[in-house]
């Protein structure tokens, strides 16, 4: 669980980029394709920071349960 202090230190470019990887891969999911999720954990830059990590981790799954929401 993150603190808010944690996420006060994403830097803007951070937060933008979590910020368009929702709405893309909300997007995509809502089209049928959200395999394009997995290609952010394999970065390893994205995984150099753990709140970025944390926010992407929590972002993908509530995609998923958007996807799961919607098919079912």
């Amino acid at each position: 669980m993150l603190r808010s202090s944690e996420l006060r230190s994403l830097s803007s470019g951070q937060v933008i980029f979590l910020l368009a990887m929702h709405d893309i891969e909300s997007l995509r999911a809502s089209e049928g394709l959200p395999s394009s999720l997995v290609t952010y954990f394999i970065n390893d830059t994205f995984n150099k920071s753990p709140v970025l990590s944390v926010c992407m981790d929590g972002i993908a799954e509530k995609v998923r349960l958007n996807v799961l929401n919607f098919t079912s």
